[in-house]
């Protein structure tokens, strides 16, 4: 009655021992009594406390298996799910890392392009620009920038053979030999760089301005000639007549570039398109055996009209324009000279990355490559940029590298490679950023939340199990404690039917009314 309320009443009879029933078994309890034999009695629990004290019985380790089952393969499922979401967000930071170095590297180069144009724009309005007034430009706070890549700033001038003498004799280009062979004016004694050992000019004989050729892949010299002058069967020559800051690259000063493999490229490329052109890549410093110093030369051409002025060079007054002024103004446009600046790429992807992300950015290695169609597979790579190396260590990487293909470099890395194009339209030039995670760049990224999820989970499954085997026999004496609290409530209601039975059979049956005094009721 207690649970759910008796399925049909105590029946007691005479003479009989009192029993009832429930659905684990069968007790009997004897009531003995002076006045009378108990009478008995049947039992039987209700519905919905046999199956609180059976269903459990019967069915736990099923329960049990199903619940760790299902535990386990959600506790698998969410570390999964979660694992592929923080490996997903290492990606897109991977994505978005090299999406900002490439946006990066391309306004940089901009930057150093209009910084080209600043000193084309000077020299196109005063063509009889001084050696110490564009000295004082390009060392200027102004351009002081912009000299950080700009490794040096040089004026080529197109010279015919028949403009030699006037250069040779130039007496401004006389006195910078002069001042760089036999005096220490440019002179850098704090890094050991002396200009009359460096430069090539100092190397020949008599005081006039020589023009150097290239000879060979190690050296550069005068080309032999009659006495003091050198001679040449080239057409013509592409002179670095200005180089700034000077005492860096005493070597530049009376080079032509278009003697050297490679270089005279940018000059074509400016002069087909009348804006700048770049070299493929190229070894950086003049005289340099190590490829790890590799760069490229940018190219600015100045043009003349061809149609009046063809004989006549800077020096000898030529005017200089744009090549879209000279069409413009009807004539012939003709290249005369061209404001050159090598452009060192390793520098360039290391100082992108610094001013960026300064030294925060780890486990990861950058590679910029040249895309164009002209250029050989073989000399793609153009810097390299990997933060757990020192700058001597990425040099000698990238000279390591220096001569395999894109393909060679990168198999390794597998679909983790991220790539992104810089197309700088204004140099007519392609490059590519790829960025190649470390082995232990996903590690150090998906954090322990996945696993301490998956750890717990089986933790919850492993004590439920332990539960099902240590708690049964407690789950037995639960259905004991039950069995006897029933048997008792029930025992109480048996014996106080018995004893009033015994009264009315004993005494009879007394009608007391409502307002009975106590002596009637006796």
């Amino acid at each position: 009655p207690a649970l759910c309320g008796m399925e049909h009443p105590v029946v007691p009879t005479p003479n009989s021992a009192v029993q009832f029933k429930y659905s684990s078994g069968s007790v009997k309890r004897v009531h003995d009594s002076s006045q009378a034999v108990a009478s008995r009695a049947k039992i039987k629990l209700p519905y919905c406390a046999r199956w609180v004290v059976m269903r459990r019985v019967n069915n736990f380790t099923k329960i049990a298996i199903l619940a760790a089952v299902c535990t386990l393969s959600m506790a698998i499922l969410k570390f999964h799910l979660s694992l592929q979401a923080e490996w997903g967000q290492a990606v897109a930071t991977l994505q978005n890392t090299g999406l900002l170095v490439a946006k990066s590297m391309k306004l940089q180069m901009k930057v150093d392009i209009a910084s080209l144009s600043t000193v084309a724009n000077l020299w196109s309005l005063n063509q009889h620009l001084t050696r110490e007034d564009f000295r004082k430009f390009i060392t200027s706070p102004h351009f002081e920038e912009s000299r950080l890549l700009l490794n040096s700033v040089m004026l080529v001038h197109r010279i015919l053979p028949s403009h030699r003498p006037a250069y040779e004799d130039d007496p401004d280009a006389k006195e910078t030999r002069s001042n760089c062979c036999n005096t220490a004016k440019y002179d850098v004694p704090t890094r050991g760089k002396t200009c009359s050992q460096r430069s090539f000019q100092c190397r020949q004989k008599g005081d006039q301005f020589h023009i150097i050729e290239y000879i060979d892949e190690n050296m550069m010299y005068v080309a032999p000639g009659n006495g003091n002058r050198s001679t040449s069967d080239r057409g013509e020559h592409l002179v670095v007549f200005y180089a700034e800051p000077y005492e860096e690259h005493p070597e530049l000063l009376g080079l032509d570039l278009g003697s050297i493999p490679g270089r005279r490229a940018g000059f074509d490329g400016s002069d087909a398109s009348g804006g700048f052109g770049a070299t493929t890549r190229v070894t950086r410093e003049i005289g340099s055996s190590s490829d790890s110093n590799y760069g490229m030369l940018l190219w600015q051409n100045l043009f003349t009209d061809a149609d009046t002025l063809a004989d006549r060079s800077i020096l000898t007054g030529a005017p200089m324009y744009t090549k879209q002024e000279v069409i413009d103004a009807g004539g012939t446009p003709r290249s005369i000279g061209s404001v050159v600046a090598a452009y060192p790429t390793q520098r360039m992807l290391q100082n992108v990355v610094h001013s960026v992300f300064g030294r925060e950015i780890s486990n990861t290695r950058m590679y910029l490559f040249d895309e164009r169609a002209t250029t050989p597979e073989r000399e793609r790579v153009l810097a390299v940029y990997d933060p757990s190396l020192t700058d001597d260590q990425m040099d000698d990487t990238l000279a390591t590298i220096g001569h395999m293909t894109v393909a060679e470099i990168l198999g390794s890395a597998g679909d983790d490679v991220q790539r992104h194009v810089i197309a700088v339209p204004e140099m007519a030039t392609e490059f590519s950023m790829a960025l190649v995670p470390a082995e232990d760049y996903f590690a150090t990224r998906i954090s322990q939340a996945p696993y301490w999820i998956l750890a717990i989970s089986i933790f919850m499954v492993v004590v439920a199990q332990i539960e099902r085997w240590l708690g049964h026999p407690w789950v037995v004496s639960e259905q004991g404690l039950l069995r006897d609290a029933v048997e008792a409530e029930m025992q109480k209601k048996i014996d106080a039917e018995v004893q009033r039975r015994l009264w009315a059979s004993t005494y009879g049956c007394v009608h007391i009314t409502s307002n009975a005094s106590f002596e009637e009721v006796v």
